[in-house]
């Protein structure tokens, strides 16, 4: 009889443990993303370059979750090593937008699928990218959920590339050591992101408030780089503009070191500053794409080349 209860006792913890493994989780459902970066290089808009491959500097994305009725806002961080969520969600159908760098003047309406991003600078050293629409499932069951983000370029970027004219290069030696941007009467736009159909966007483009002149500097050091003939043309830095911005009045501002060939110790004229506007930008660039320019710098007086380089250096700006 003892042993008959052993069995039924056992039989019965069995059942209770069979049944608590059936029952269905209720609770909230912890989200985490992964994001995939758009190649900033790239010329194209279907290049995509994961996170831990290409690392981009650390970032703040504001997040809005849908589920067609109302939004839960979040803030995405990307600290250099991971990226961070604090969302947590009941089980439902949703859509993930969002927008970068953060700013907690960015709105969603669900009712009209818009996201409103203000204040974006038409010219500027920061890139700005949306978040492309994401559907997320949570079912009731679901403890933690991972979603995988794609981002997508909103400006264009601009990177002044330089070389020295090959006669010139035989007989001095220039050394940038800084490369600033100029831009006359900057303005500020708001991004009107239309994800009606929770799949693709569109983006339309509000001038808001002028500013003054915005100066980025691209590039600055204290071991400036030697310039070299076209073969080795150097990068020096990027600026990012809105595909709206008109490009005409674009300046570069150059300021440089001049030293002696035979004697590389010599310096021969130090911080010459030139100033040339750029004209062979289009008027309108094109969001997500990559301009170089290439700056040739010809001094104008090779046939009086003299020591202490008296002359005006001109620098002639050549587009791909």
């Amino acid at each position: 009889m003892r042993h008959c209860r052993i069995v039924i006792s056992l039989l019965i913890t069995i059942l209770f443990v069979s049944c608590r493994k059936e029952e269905v989780y209720t609770g909230l459902c912890d989200v985490r993303f992964r994001t995939y970066l758009q190649d900033e290089v790239s010329v194209t808009r279907a290049s995509y370059t994961a996170i831990g491959d290409t690392v981009p500097a650390p970032f703040t994305a504001e997040l809005f979750v849908s589920n067609g009725e109302f939004v839960n806002a979040s803030t995405l961080v990307w600290d250099g090593v991971t990226v961070k969520a604090a969302l947590r969600l009941e089980a439902d159908e949703y859509h993930v937008y969002g927008y970068m760098p953060w700013t907690d003047a960015a709105e969603f309406d669900p009712t009209t699928h818009m996201m409103t991003v203000p204040g974006i600078p038409g010219f500027g050293d920061t890139d700005a990218m949306v978040i492309k629409p994401q559907p997320l499932t949570i079912a009731q069951n679901d403890k933690t959920k991972e979603v995988t983000l794609q981002m997508d370029h909103l400006l264009a970027r601009v990177t002044p590339c330089f070389y020295v004219h090959d006669k010139y290069v035989a007989m001095r030696t220039i050394k940038i050591k800084k490369v600033e941007m100029i831009m006359p009467n900057d303005t500020l736009y708001t991004a009107l992101i239309n994800v009606g159909d929770n799949v693709n966007y569109s983006v339309e483009w509000n001038v808001g408030g002028v500013t003054t002149d915005t100066i980025v500097t691209t590039y600055e050091t204290a071991t400036p780089d030697t310039l070299t003939a076209k073969r080795g043309e150097q990068e020096y830095g990027s600026c990012y503009l809105c595909p709206e911005k008109m490009t005409e009045g674009l300046r570069l501002r150059v300021t440089y070191d001049v030293y002696d060939k035979a004697d590389p110790a010599v310096l021969t004229r130090a911080d010459a500053v030139v100033e040339n506007r750029i004209k062979r930008l289009p008027a309108f660039l094109t969001a997500g794409t990559h301009y170089r320019l290439h700056v040739k710098i010809v001094p104008t007086y090779l046939y009086t080349l003299s020591d202490n380089d008296n002359g005006t250096e001109i620098l002639i700006v050549e587009t791909n």
